[in-house]
């Protein structure tokens, strides 16, 4: 083979709880349909998504950068524009307005806002904006029209600037969080529901036509009517909702108990969870989910980055100056530490911090990883040093780990529990003196005018108590993790050699990177933009045919020998009308000798040229006849649809151990070369949309979703049952 090179064009906790009850539901009804029945990129609450043209939650897996996904699976996606800030909300995250000139800008949106509509918003305004008419949601349409703050405090939607007669509200409260939802009917009725109730309605007889965009936060294009607070939940109607339905969606976020632990009887004296999880993190803050506000941050290049947690996303610390914290904690005379930990080595110093509280020159309090190379857990007051017993720290393993403190215990000694179990404790210094509390609290380094203490690793669910807690209370914490799958695919019976799993999903996201939900950490990082969409399952990615590709680390983890067997699989949509050879799954050699695996879209091997609608599959070690297998095979990945491919390899060396499955069925394949006897290892990553650090011709133009790599050939039984959870 040889492969040309130049040619061109080659939805908190909340959510996982409907999901749950969604696919038990519709299991008990039909469990062979339940998974072809999956409910992709619609609203969490079942009956409310009839009409949802817009749906902008904030939360953390629907942001990106500048970007507020929209969620109710229309694409109409929002620009942060003057940089609007990521806050704790009503339900999960929200965006706050700085009342100067923030906005969000929906260009171009599927709907056009003629009414009939309803706009259905949570705000907490700190005050009436700029101007006093800080507005909510603008119109660019003929008329100008608004939804805007106005003096009472109230609500005011203003059709025609005003001179078509205005429909205010009833008064609301500043600085408390407040639901609120209006409709305009088609013949210019209009109605206000404050908190789920019937507040007034006036036949203006004023209609306002269709707009070309819209903007949340201010004017369209403008910044001189700022909103002043958080907006939480935008959701946008094409249609006039029901009383019952506006007091669900206002239900919805009134009987939520937000920013609170999620495990009942765990909450009695906790002043400090730090959760780390996508909803609970906005920009360089962790939020604090024990309804205390003892929000942690950190700076610029200080702020540990985001990575696989426990549970969800935790905070990976670089064992350089990572840290995170609070100027004043009150800790409590007595009181109890715990987290998940996963060091890599015992930190800075041999004193890796999880906890330190305290400030330099004074008496702090400190919980640190020590003991290289037999790791154990410490805790020091300056003068007092207790530790567990040496070697009770594993690295690079996950693992709870507790400190209680309780002043009235018979030797007033602090214990320690790892994984539920109390461990001993040893006593190597007594304390002669009392640390300081209400000072600053840092999480995983010493304080900031130091930082020579930095964990190294990862931190997760940390929290703080101002009592002791009992055994059984330190147990409950552990098993809350211990007993969850976190970071495994949710598949029973599909994990096995499961060395990759990109899903794209809004919770597998940050920013610039996919995470890998195999477990194994090989994360991608997107280059050159490939933006999310819609998905087969979820979110999946968009890949433009120019630059885009997604970059996997660890690239000695795919380093498949051809005596090796391993699979892989991806749904697929590509560009409408785009028949251009590209590569859609690979690690291989841009040039050269072009050695690596690789799937190829719209490519005949046989004769190095571009047909429409035939997949190649690749193992070289020089490319062409001569020294490598070249399998073909006709699909229907052409016509406009998603489909589900999987490749499946034996480690024969011999092209009769390459199988091409699309949808779940094996293809009538042509073998073109089977000759392969020399190595097909190079030391470039997996690509994912394009070859090689996306060096080629050859990018991918289209939708992919939903990438697994195997280290094992799966049966045709698997496959089929992958298919399934999509189609």
């Amino acid at each position: 083979m040889i492969l040309p090179v130049n040619q061109r064009k080659i939805s908190v906790f909340i959510s996982m709880i409907s999901a749950v009850v969604v696919a038990a539901f519709l299991f008990i009804v039909s469990p062979n349909s339940a998974a072809a029945a999956l409910l992709i990129n619609r609203p969490l609450y079942i009956g409310l998504n009839s009409g949802l043209v817009g749906y902008w939650s904030f939360d953390g897996p629907d942001m990106a950068n500048v970007t507020a996904y929209d969620r109710s699976g229309n694409a109409n996606n929002g620009t942060l524009t003057n940089g609007p800030t990521r806050a704790v909300g009503r339900i999960g995250q929200a965006l706050e307005f700085d009342g100067a000139d923030d906005r969000v800008d929906i260009s171009s949106p599927s709907f056009n806002g003629a009414e009939p509509f309803t706009i259905s918003v949570w705000i907490k305004p700190a005050s009436l904006g700029e101007g006093s008419l800080g507005r909510i949601m603008s119109f660019n349409n003929a008329t100008t029209d608004d939804l805007r703050m106005g003096v009472g405090p109230l609500v005011n939607f203003s059709p025609n600037g005003g001179a078509g007669g205005d429909c205010d509200s009833n008064n609301i409260t500043l600085n408390v969080w407040v639901h609120v939802v209006f409709t305009l009917s088609s013949t210019g009725v209009c109605t206000f529901y404050i908190d789920g109730v019937n507040q007034t309605f006036d036949s203006s007889g004023q209609t306002i036509g269709a707009s070309t965009s819209f903007s949340i936060g201010n004017l369209v294009g403008g910044v001189t009517r700022t909103f002043d607070g958080p907006i939480d939940e935008f959701r946008f109607y094409n249609r006039i909702l029901s009383p019952d339905e506006i007091k669900r969606l206002y239900k919805i976020g009134a009987t939520l108990k937000v920013n609170k632990p999620n495990y009942v009887g765990l909450d009695n004296g906790l002043v400090g969870y730090w959760s780390f999880d996508g909803p609970d993190m906005a920009g360089n803050t962790a939020y604090d989910r024990s309804g205390q506000n003892n929000h942690v941050s950190s700076t610029g290049s200080n702020m540990p980055t985001r990575s696989a947690g426990k549970i969800g996303q935790g905070l990976k610390f670089d064992n350089a100056n990572d840290y995170i914290e609070i100027t004043s904690f009150a800790r409590g005379g007595n009181f109890t530490w715990a987290g998940w930990i996963f060091p890599i080595t015992t930190g800075g110093g041999d004193k890796g911090r999880l906890f330190n509280n305290g400030i330099t020159g004074a008496i702090q309090v400190g919980l640190y990883v020590s003991g290289s190379p037999t790791p154990y857990i410490e805790l020091t007051t300056n003068t007092g040093v207790w530790r567990s017993p040496s070697g009770s720290i594993e690295l690079n393993k996950w693992q709870h780990v507790a400190v209680v403190f309780d002043s009235t215990s018979t030797n007033n000694d602090p214990v320690f529990y790892i994984n539920g179990s109390l461990v001993s404790t040893s006593e190597f210094t007594t304390p002669t003196n009392t640390p300081s509390d209400n000072v600053l609290l840092t999480i995983g380094n010493n304080p900031n005018t130091e930082l020579t203490r930095t964990f190294d690793g990862t931190l997760d669910e940390m929290r703080a108590y101002n009592r002791a807690l009992s055994a059984d209370e330190i147990k409950r914490l552990y098993k809350i993790g211990a007993t969850l799958k976190v970071n495994k695919p949710n598949y029973v019976g599909l994990n096995s050699g499961l060395v990759g799993y990109w899903s794209f999903d809004g919770p597998d996201m940050y920013n610039n990177t996919a995470l890998d939900r195999s477990g194994q950490g090989n994360n991608g990082t997107l280059t050159n933009g490939p933006t999310r969409k819609v998905g087969r399952i979820g979110q999946g990615l968009e890949f433009d045919g120019s630059n885009d590709y997604v970059d996997i680390a660890n690239e000695s983890n795919f380093d498949f020998e051809r005596t090796q067997p391993f699979s892989y699989s991806l749904w697929t949509k590509p560009k409408a009308g785009d028949t251009s050879i590209s590569l859609a799954l690979g690690k291989i050699l841009d040039s050269g000798n072009f050695t690596g695996w690789a799937l190829l879209t719209n490519y005949d091997y046989s004769s190095n040229t571009e047909v429409a609608g035939r997949l190649a599959v690749a193992l070289v070690n020089i490319s062409g006849t001569t020294n490598a297998i070249g399998i073909e095979a006709d699909s229907k990945i052409n016509d406009g649809g998603w489909h589900h491919y999987t490749v499946t390899y034996d480690g024969s060396s011999f092209a009769s151990g390459i199988k091409i499955y699309e949808d779940g069925i094996s293809l009538a394949l042509n073998v073109a070369s089977d000759s392969l006897t020399g190595s097909i290892l190079n030391n470039v990553n997996v690509e994912i949309g394009d070859r090689d650090s996306g060096a080629s011709s050859l990018n991918y133009p289209g939708l992919i979703d939903e990438v697994r790599i195997y280290n094992r050939a799966l049966s045709g039984d698997e496959i089929k049952r992958l298919y399934n959870l999509g189609r």
